[in-house]
C-alpha cells in the first residue's frame, strides 16, 4: 500500500470520520459529494431500483471454500461455516472480524470479485 501523503482531508458530512484525499486511504463504498466532502460507508444508504446496492454475501466459505450452512456477515460480503470459525451459530445478526476490526478496502487495493454494493463508485 502506497503511503498517504499530508494534505488535504476528506470528511464524512454525517459523522467526524476523515479520510486523506486520494485512492491510497479513501474507503472503497465512500460516495465523493465535493472536493473534501464524503458520504463515508457507515452512512451510505442504498438507492431503491439499484441491484448493485444490494447487500450480497458469497455462496461458499472463506476458509474452506465449500458451500452449505453458512453464517453471513452482515456488513461485507464473507461468509463462514461456524465450524471453520469454532464458533457456534450465533443468534441474530453477527459481524465477521475484519468487520468488527473496522478494516475497510480502499480504492486501488486489488480486490477478486465485486459484488453488490462493494463496489469502488468515485
Amino acid at each position: 500500500n502506497p503511503r498517504p501523503s499530508k494534505g488535504k482531508m476528506m470528511r464524512c458530512v454525517r459523522c467526524p470520520v476523515a479520510y486523506h484525499g486520494g485512492d491510497a486511504c479513501l474507503a472503497a463504498g465512500c460516495s465523493v459529494i465535493a472536493s473534501n466532502s464524503i458520504i463515508c460507508t457507515g452512512h451510505f444508504t442504498a438507492r431503491k431500483g439499484k441491484r448493485h446496492h444490494a447487500h450480497v454475501n458469497v455462496s461458499w466459505c472463506f476458509v474452506c471454500s465449500k458451500g452449505g450452512s453458512l453464517l453471513c456477515c452482515e456488513s461485507c460480503p464473507a461468509a463462514f461455516h461456524p465450524d471453520c470459525l469454532n464458533i457456534d451459530m450465533p443468534d441474530g445478526s453477527w459481524f465477521c472480524n475484519d468487520c468488527r476490526a473496522g478494516k475497510k478496502l480502499h480504492f486501488q487495493d486489488i480486490i477478486w470479485v465485486k459484488l453488490g454494493n462493494y463496489r469502488c463508485e468515485k
